[in-house]
């Protein structure tokens, strides 16, 4: 092997010490304390290994590995390093710790590519601060808008300028400057499901993402004493939008087409067990490689909507929150992946995954691929979260062979 499996062990125990909830699963949003001292160490790792490094105005860490020619269009291998809260060890942070033993590597071999490797660190990604998917690389790619710096905002109300501006980056200078030319992007991820670990293969490669769709839903009804309105009179909020939730999974799973639909937060106003609910508030979020097949779970939700803002005192609004189509990986990365993961004994098969990655961004302005490394029991987004490190080491040297074929 080419890979250090000691080093890539001391990359992820550094990641897992770098969370706001000790004891309670990884906790890592954006920009905070226990953001900027995981950033701190791929900052330390990416300097010993002879990158440069910056930070761009969108908050992306950048570390190059220069080329012959630094002016040709650029590959990018990279992943994030902010989590969900209480989320696990590995998320992100094993595409991080396979970029930074690449770039190891090829310090060590004193490699040069024919055009500049650029290793990047995005923010953002889970949303789980700003409630914005795959923010950092739109940003990186120059995809917001001025207005947005100021719009978009935390639950403390911190708005993503000032959080930028405390983390030390200009953003206004994401308007005066151009996304770089990309080349390709490559990144490591684990697979977040079962699927590798059921059917005992060593790597997934990326054949698709799935297509998502997010909305929050607003159902108004009517505020009433719980022990004097009787049922029949009652405007209840609470019951509509859980009738509401019910329908949505009940919807999901008469597709069995792979499509997913879920509710993931739900706010109840005034929230006093004394009084009937007002108000309630909830997310729903729909997955799947069909456009056909996630249209038809927002329109049976809203279909049963409409039909109970008929009663009296009862009305619903819907805010679009995410929206990304379905996209295809490279398929001449694909085939190379394959074909390099099967030249050193490794088991793969093409994957396709309904995680949001910031591949999702990236395969609009270049050709993307994902290698996945198998999710015991197919936990993530929770403490229970893990991956093998000899699984890891298996996707860092399939990545590594593969990055210096296509830029040698």
């Amino acid at each position: 092997m080419f890979s250090d499996l000691t080093r890539i062990q001391k990359d992820m125990e550094a990641f897992a010490a770098c969370t706001a909830t000790p004891g309670s699963g990884c906790t890592r949003l954006s920009f905070s304390p226990s953001y900027r001292k995981a950033i701190d160490h791929v900052r330390q790792e990416m300097t010993a290994c002879g990158l440069s490094v910056s930070m761009d105005p969108s908050g992306v860490l950048v570390g190059v590995r220069e080329g012959l020619d630094m002016s040709a269009p650029v590959t990018l291998i990279g992943s994030h390093l902010d989590s969900v809260i209480s989320g696990g060890n590995y998320d992100g942070t094993s595409g991080i710790a396979a970029a930074l033993e690449i770039a190891r590597l090829m310090q060590a071999e004193n490699y040069t590519p024919k055009a500049p490797i650029w290793f990047v660190v995005f923010p953002e990604t889970t949303g789980s601060r700003f409630g914005s998917a795959n923010l950092g690389s739109r940003a990186f790619c120059r995809l917001l808008k001025p207005e947005d710096l100021d719009q978009i905002a935390d639950s403390s109300r911190v708005t993503l300028r000032q959080a930028l501006l405390g983390f030390g980056t200009d953003p206004d200078r994401m308007f005066a400057s151009s996304a770089p030319s990309i080349a390709r992007y490559l990144e490591l991820h684990i697979e977040q499901g079962p699927f590798l670990e059921q059917v005992r293969c060593d790597l997934g490669i990326g054949e698709a993402i799935s297509g998502v769709d997010v909305y929050r839903f607003t159902i108004h009804g009517r505020a009433d004493h719980a022990g004097t309105t009787p049922m029949t009179a009652r405007a209840d909020s609470f019951q509509i939008a859980a009738r509401a939730a019910i329908a949505t999974s009940d919807a999901a799973l008469a597709l069995a087409d792979g499509t997913t639909a879920t509710v993931g937060s739900f706010s109840v106003y005034p929230g006093s067990y004394n009084i009937i609910p007002g108000q309630v508030s909830f997310t729903v979020d729909i997955r799947s490689k069909s456009d056909k097949s996630r249209t038809k779970i927002y329109r049976v939700l809203t279909h049963y909507l409409d039909s109970v803002s008929k009663e009296p005192d009862i009305r619903y609004e819907v805010s679009d929150l995410v929206h990304y189509p379905a996209v295809q990986m490279d398929g001449d990365m694909r085939r190379l992946l394959t074909t390099t993961a099967r030249g050193l004994g490794y088991s793969a098969r093409a994957v396709s995954t309904g995680a949001f990655h910031d591949a999702v961004v990236l395969s609009s302005f270049a050709p993307t691929a994902l290698v996945f490394v198998p999710s015991h029991n197919g936990r993530s987004h929770c403490p229970e979260e893990y991956t093998s490190l000899e699984d890891l080491q298996k996707g860092v040297e399939v990545l590594y062979a593969a990055v210096k074929e296509l830029t040698a």
